[in-house]
């Protein structure tokens, strides 16, 4: 066994190897004390250790505990064996097989040493996933150097067996030696056990550093050698860096007792140095106890006690155990990796500090842990418990509270209301002045002219270019106001066939709204956007039009909806201007989108839902779709019918379109004769004043009531149609007394 003075030689060694050269020396100076004999023996350690130039070397601390022989003379070479010899090792025999390999005991030649050589087993050479894990366990041992770590010698491949040679521990493996302890009905030293495992703890702490996972810390993998020393050996499963996506997600790495839950979980992305903290708590637990804290008949079973049962406590099944020591394993079989040890450094110093007596970090899971975990581990019982005892609770304190709180939200919601009523108030106030305003401007404007006094006809032309003179000097500090007045003055214009002066008067009602805050995006500013886009295309600048409309209609469906009436007239209005640049599938598109959300949201006969059947019809007769054309205007045409009565402009524009298409104008041409001098007569009858809304840009007209078969047909524009009954065209519309005209 390893004497007291070469433990204690090795212990400084680990502690002072990683620490900068000065940080080593004060270190050293302390822990050596007047021992100046022990400080030059680890110093010499370290340094031969730095000098290493290869990994083949042996380390220079195994001499503190190596026992091997470099004669094999008295050893007999076993039969059968598969090769005699591989590369610079000759096998002499087997020493156990695993799942994936065969150690044999073999002689390396050129250095005259005793190895372990590990070989794929021959049933498994050809398969893929065997290889990786094999070249894999190579590059992780090989690259760790730890006197608790079996050292890599080198690897190779010969006649399509590949191989590697580490060290050859002589002793037994943890699980043989425990077996042995409790079959004579003993148990292995406390303190013994305790170095055990810190030493192990080291060494996997150097291989975490390292990035090295194991993934597989178990008794049969740490071996005990012939001088007490504990080797952790087989990092057949070990995770790198390099290798992190080799394991799939879903597949188990590990043996099914000493499973981390996240191991169990399979888990990639869970999985990191902790779950070999577990591993070595289960491992610690089993041989200080002597049984393993996750037993089932079958894997399933013991994968569910790992993820919900808790551990039996330590110091029941061994009290020599002490509470210090219980917390430290409890703490490290933690299901939780939050409340687990974050590091193995810090196992292995909490260990240090139970084998010295001092306090240890870890501390023992609190009431309110406890509970947790009872309640994790009995859920329906406690889910029974806690809703009891909410009940109770909720009986005594919850209803009065609630009772509070309903009364707080009545209060608060009536609050509410009145603070909404007195918005809407102010609103409206706010309105009715606006309108008051505007009211009061227009009817100065309107009935300053005196056609009796000034003995000559007024237009409303004229007016409105008085009004818009005297408006350029008013309102200079209601921009709100002066724009809703150059909007109605714009719409005048408009209804006159004044684009050019409507468009003029807009464009400034546009800029006072812009200069109002958040202006620009109500829904006037995008109806009158709108209106200035309509007025563009009845001047034949459709370029304008198409792209002021489009703003408007992206504006449109992102503050009010897809289903807005303001974007469904928007888009309306670019269906025509599409059709008018005989782009009939984009203008059909429209079309029928429209129309079909307006037969979804209105009632059957809405004025707006004809204007649509009216809009697509057109479309339709551009394309040649004579049929749906005709039934959608003669659907139209009914609708209004019934609802206006025979003589309405509308019903008359219907019957326009549709006797256009089945060439029957003179049909209509009557009705829209008396329409028209009805109308004529009843403005002069009621009002002074006449102001005309907008027909048709040009129809088909017959000069007689019914055409005879040789009489041909001509274009007229409406203002011919007015004269014909003795009127002004719109462009200058007659205001006093009505002249005489004939029906």
């Amino acid at each position: 066994m390893q004497t007291d003075r070469g433990r204690r030689i090795e212990i400084l060694f680990h502690a002072s190897v990683d620490l900068k050269p000065a940080e080593r020396a004060v270190y050293l100076a302390e822990a050596c004390g007047d021992d100046e004999d022990l400080r030059r023996e680890v110093s010499a350690l370290i340094a031969a250790d730095e000098d290493r130039s290869s990994l083949l070397e042996s380390p220079p601390w195994l001499r503190l505990a190596r026992e091997e022989s470099t004669d094999d003379s008295d050893l007999e070479i076993e039969a059968d064996l598969p090769f005699a010899r591989l590369g610079d090792f000759r096998l002499i025999r087997k020493l156990g097989m695993g799942g994936m390999g065969v150690v044999y005991l073999a002689r390396q030649e050129s250095l005259g040493r005793m190895v372990a050589l590990k070989l794929v087993r021959p049933e498994r050479t050809g398969s893929f996933e065997t290889t990786k894990r094999f070249w894999r366990e190579v590059k992780a041992v090989g690259q760790l150097r730890h006197p608790n770590i079996v050292t890599v010698y080198g690897s190779g491949e010969q006649q399509g067996v590949r191989y590697f040679a580490m060290e050859l521990v002589s002793g037994k493996g943890l699980d043989e030696v425990l077996r042995e302890a409790y079959k004579n009905d003993e148990r292995p030293a406390l303190a013994t056990v305790l170095e055990w495992g810190r030493a192990i703890a080291l060494a996997l702490a150097r291989a975490h550093r390292a990035g090295i996972i194991h993934r597989d810390v178990k008794l049969s993998n740490i071996r005990i050698d012939l001088a007490g020393r504990a080797m952790l050996m087989d990092f057949g499963i070990a995770r790198h860096q390099e290798f992190s996506t080799m394991t799939r997600t879903g597949e188990f790495r590990g043996t099914p007792q000493y499973a981390s839950p996240e191991q169990v979980r399979a888990r990639r992305s869970g999985i990191d140095a902790r779950t070999d903290i577990f591993s070595l708590g289960v491992s610690l637990y089993e041989v200080l106890t002597g049984k393993v804290p996750f037993v089932g008949e079958t894997t399933e079973q013991v994968f569910h006690q790992i993820l919900n049962e808790e551990p039996v406590p330590p110091r029941r099944l061994n009290p020599s155990i002490s509470r210090d020591l219980q917390t430290v394993l409890l703490t490290a079989m933690e299901k939780d990796l939050g409340r687990r040890y974050q590091t193995m450094k810090a196992f292995a110093d909490d260990l240090e500090r139970v084998i010295e007596g001092r306090v240890i970090a870890a501390r023992p899971a609190g009431p309110f842990s406890k509970l947790w975990k009872r309640t994790r581990r009995y859920p329906i019982a406690s889910a029974a418990i806690a809703l009891a005892f909410f009940a109770i609770v909720a009986l005594a304190v919850g209803v009065p509270w609630v009772v509070a709180v309903k009364e707080k939200e009545k209060r608060q919601a009536a609050e509410q209301a009145s603070l909404v009523i007195a918005a809407k108030r102010g609103e409206a106030e706010k309105e009715a002045l606006r309108f008051k305003a505007i009211n009061a401007f227009l009817e100065e404007i309107f009935t300053a002219p005196d056609p009796w006094v000034s003995g000559k006809d007024v237009r409303v032309a004229d007016m409105l270019a008085a009004s818009v003179e005297k408006l350029e000097s008013s309102f200079c500090d209601q921009p709100e106001i002066k724009s809703s007045i150059y909007e109605c003055i714009g719409w005048s214009y408009r209804g006159l066939g004044l684009y050019a002066r409507a468009e003029i008067l807009l464009r400034e009602a546009l800029r006072l709204r812009e200069m109002i805050p958040g202006g620009d995006h109500t829904p006037r500013y995008l109806r009158l956007t709108t209106c200035l886009g309509l007025g563009l295309e009845y001047q034949g600048r459709y370029q304008e039009a198409e792209s002021l409309l489009g703003r408007a209609a992206e504006q449109q469906s992102a503050d009010l909806g897809e289903e807005h009436p303001d974007l469904l007239r928007t888009q309306e209005i670019l269906a025509g201007l599409f059709r008018k640049q005989d782009r009939l599938v984009e203008a059909e598109a429209l079309a029928r989108r429209v129309l079909r959300v307006r037969r979804d949201r209105l009632p059957d006969g809405h004025p707006d839902t004809l204007r649509s059947m009216n809009v697509l019809a057109l479309v339709l007769l551009n394309k040649g779709e004579f049929a749906e054309a005709e039934t959608l205007l003669h659907q139209a045409f009914e609708a209004r019918r019934e609802a206006f009565g025979h003589d309405h402009l509308d019903v008359l524009s219907s019957l326009n379109d549709l006797a256009g298409r089945r060439s029957r104008l003179w049909d209509g041409t009557p009705r829209l004769n008396r329409s028209c001098a009805r109308r004529w007569q009843s403005l002069n009858v009621d009002s002074a004043i006449m102001i005309a809304t907008p027909c048709f840009s040009c129809i088909t007209w017959h000069p007689c009531s019914k055409p005879s078969v040789n009489t041909p047909k001509r274009k007229v524009s409406i203002s011919e149609h007015w004269m014909e009954f003795g009127m002004s065209c719109p462009r200058g519309i007659h205001v006093g007394p009505p002249r005489s005209s004939t029906s």
